[in-house]
């Protein structure tokens, strides 16, 4: 099974970018808009639960210079 499989563009794309964020910038304001507005998201409907929390896992895990987790 595919890390990818049911979710949106939209799904995706907020995952990718989280995990380009984080390894570039760390925990900036920038990852932390990320995650504010994929919650505004979520809270709407507009985004599924099962990808709010992947893409909140990915703002907490990755990290500047590291590697994310294979997935």
């Amino acid at each position: 099974m595919d890390y990818y499989d049911g979710l949106s563009e939209k799904e995706i794309h907020y995952i990718d970018e989280a995990r380009i964020i984080g390894r570039t910038e760390g925990n900036s304001k920038r990852l932390s808009d990320l995650c504010h507005k994929a919650y505004a998201d979520y809270a709407t409907g507009a985004i599924s639960e099962m990808a709010y929390n992947k893409i909140y896992a990915v703002c907490m895990i990755c990290k500047p210079d590291t590697k994310a987790p294979h997935f």
